[in-house]
């Protein structure tokens, strides 16, 4: 009788140890699939580079304006962070590319869910002549920028800047100075890590 009576409690606990293990598993999955966000944009640390990843339900594509990047070294370098978002296929922009509505690419701009963005390299741009500053939300300065904070304010009113984490430390210091001393609102990706927007 003691020995059916110790099957009997331990068959009904294991049955209760699945019961509450299957309950915390479906928790979990139920929480995670609440809290990692749908759609987003992030601009990653990178030394050489300015890698800008803008992702909607699993879906990726990778914009990297300054630097040929390799797909497979970039899938390596950040495998959590995809892992995490559930990002299962990237695509990379290297010209005139619309991923989506919310995705637009027309280097050195790009319209990524709702935000208007312009990357600051080497070009022409520093010669424009406007009459009126083009409004950004994200003014993204990046190592070949070769230019200062006064001659960006001429051109663009930016919500942010952006320093890319590929900047030179002289630079970084001569930039953060100047953006300090202009009272504009910044991010430096080498001080403060990597920028994220999602919703």
């Amino acid at each position: 009788i003691a020995l059916g009576a110790l099957l009997k409690y331990r068959n009904k606990y294991a049955a209760y140890s699945i019961c509450v293990f299957s309950s915390l598993a479906f928790a979990f999955q139920t929480y995670h699939h609440i809290s990692v966000p749908k759609e987003g944009f992030i601009i990653f640390n990178s030394f050489n580079s300015t890698p800008i990843l803008y992702y909607n339900n699993h879906n990726a594509v990778l914009w990297c304006p300054d630097h040929k990047i390799d797909l497979s070294e970039f899938k390596q370098t950040h495998k959590g962070f995809l892992a995490f978002h559930q990002i299962e296929k990237i695509q990379t922009v290297s010209s005139n590319t619309t991923f989506s509505d919310n995705a637009r690419f027309f280097p050195p701009f790009a319209s990524l869910g709702g935000n208007n963005i312009v990357v600051l390299s080497q070009g022409k741009w520093k010669r424009i002549k406007v009459e009126k500053t083009i409004k950004v939300d994200l003014a993204i300065i990046t190592k070949r920028f070769h230019a200062d904070i006064k001659t960006l304010s001429k051109i663009y009113d930016a919500k942010l800047v952006i320093i890319s984490g590929d900047v030179y430390d002289n630079t970084h210091k001569q930039l953060t100075e100047q953006l300090k001393e202009s009272n504009i609102k910044f991010h430096s990706i080498p001080g403060n890590g990597p920028y994220e927007w999602h919703q």
